[in-house]
């Protein structure tokens, strides 16, 4: 056959609103690319088995087509072949096909189910994103690629097995899947990149496979009716924002190979309700369950010695917390407005308080201080009504607001190495009435205080190895 014989030639029909129906030629072998592409009339096709190659758009923009068979002997689909042809409700592939290219059905908002032959081995980018009223897809047991956002925003699709041979699921592969209820990730996949299924709405349950080593950031993001997870051994690694605002989750089962949590990984899970960490993580990033307002236990083993700021903050439930002693410090925010928190020991090794970190704790009883703790941050324990007593021997440096508004508080134990007091870091304690101070008169007068510390905080006594001043002593700072 002399060259170019067979072949509709590249844009032969393009644009052409007068075209309704097209019967190709027996003996055509190849349509070139953007051969019929936005003839928005075009409702009916027929491409004869003689065809082994269609080129990128050919059929792209043709809005009326409702129907296409392709023929025998085609091993690929093209980029955006149908891309935006609204009507299309029916493809039938044929077997031996090989691949779909980028964005092949993109576009296809009518397309209602899409039965791949077991030939095909991958699924190009794109490829049936936006097909809104797709409900079934029959993935093919001999598939190993399904390229990033290959089925975003396809809200018509229910559910989904992922097969043995893909080793990735690629990033927004699923997202916005409107109506996805459960979806299920064979052992074969390794990592499951960043947005895979972010706003999927409806999904309820997750089985990830015994391989999957990480789950990437905001990988199920807004996935607000999931209920439960189960991390397999295999992850090592959460990532950012994976299960943010996944609020119905009320059950999270760590494995034991998580290493790390990313920052807002399970920000505002408002119902989960109890965390018990495993051994083995080593850190938990910034406002990783911030504000899960369900939680009422946390489990830190001594495995993290990481833990950002905001870690828990706004957990107003959260009444009990065990802080592993793999801690060095309380990073700033860590348990700001835990309104419930009763109780809290510091590990052993923790050598600061961050800012903030138990500020508006309005139920905080009890602060067994770590013997390694020279540094209270700022606002350290601000508003914590119900602070009793506190022991600062280690300390050596008390910040701004440390203390400020903690009315229930009527003794200070300070520590002769302590150095300096913030402004107003006893202020408003208006039940303090004694201060132990483990150094001498002589030393009391070393340190250094701002002249508001303890403004509006009433007549105390400062308990000294060798006397006792009263707050107005001329000799007091």
């Amino acid at each position: 056959m002399k060259k170019n014989i067979g072949e509709i030639k590249p844009k032969a029909f393009e644009n052409r609103k007068s075209l309704t129906s097209y019967v190709i030629p027996d003996g055509v072998t190849v349509i070139g690319e953007r051969a019929f592409a936005g003839c928005i009339n075009l409702t009916s096709v027929v491409i004869p088995d003689s065809v082994v190659e269609i080129g990128d758009e050919a059929f792209a923009g043709c809005v009326a087509l409702e129907s296409v068979t392709l023929p025998r002997g085609l091993k690929r689909v093209g980029r955006a072949l149908f891309g935006k042809c609204a009507k299309l409700k029916k493809v039938v592939f044929p077997d031996g096909l090989a691949s779909i290219g980028v964005g092949a059905f993109s576009g296809c908002e009518s397309l209602t189910r899409v039965d791949l032959p077991d030939s095909v081995t991958s699924i190009g980018a794109v490829a049936f994103s936006a097909c809104f009223d797709l409900k079934s897809v029959r993935m093919p047991k001999g598939l190993t690629s399904i390229g990033h956002g290959a089925f975003m925003m396809c809200s018509g699709l229910t559910s989904v097995t992922v097969p043995d041979g893909v080793t990735r699921v690629e990033k927004w592969t699923f997202s916005n899947c409107l109506s996805l209820k459960s979806i299920t990730i064979p052992d074969g996949v390794t990592e499951i990149a960043e947005k895979a299924f972010m706003g999927c709405g409806e999904l309820k349950r997750v089985v990830l496979g015994r391989r999957v080593k990480s789950v990437g950031d905001q990988a199920f993001q807004d996935c607000v009716s999931l209920k439960s997870v189960e991390i397999p051994d295999s992850v090592k690694h959460i990532g950012k924002q994976a299960f943010y605002g996944c609020e119905g989750l009320t059950d999270v089962t760590f494995g034991r190979g998580v290493k790390s949590v990313g920052e807002k990984a399970f920000y505002e899970c408002c119902a989960l309700k109890r965390l018990a960490l495993p051994d083995g993580v080593e850190s938990v990033g910034d406002s990783a369950f911030s504000r899960c307002y369900g939680l009422t236990s946390a489990v830190i083993p001594d495995s993290v010695t990481s833990m950002g700021r905001s870690a828990f903050s706004g957990c107003d439930s959260l009444r009990e917390v065990s802080l592993g002693g793999g801690l060095t410090e309380i990073p700033d925010s860590a348990f700001g407005g835990c309104s419930r928190l009763r109780r809290v020991v510091v590990p052993s090794g923790a050598t600061r308080i961050g800012n903030s970190a138990f500020d508006e704790c309005f139920c905080l009883e009890s602060v067994t201080m770590g013997g390694a703790v020279t540094e209270i941050g700022d606002y350290a324990f601000y508003k914590c009504g119900k602070l009793a007593a506190i022991d600062l021997s280690g300390v050596q440096g008390i910040g701004e607001c440390a203390f400020t508004v903690c009315g229930a508080l009527t003794e200070a134990t300070l520590g002769e190495g302590l150095s300096c007091i913030g402004e107003r870091a006893f202020e408003r304690c208006r039940r303090l009435k004694r201060i132990v101070y483990r150094g001498t008169l002589e030393t009391w007068q070393s340190v250094i205080a701002y002249d508001a510390w303890d403004i509006c905080t009433p007549r105390y006594k400062i308990y000294c190895a060798d006397g006792v001043l009263d707050k107005d002593d001329e000799r007091n700072i």
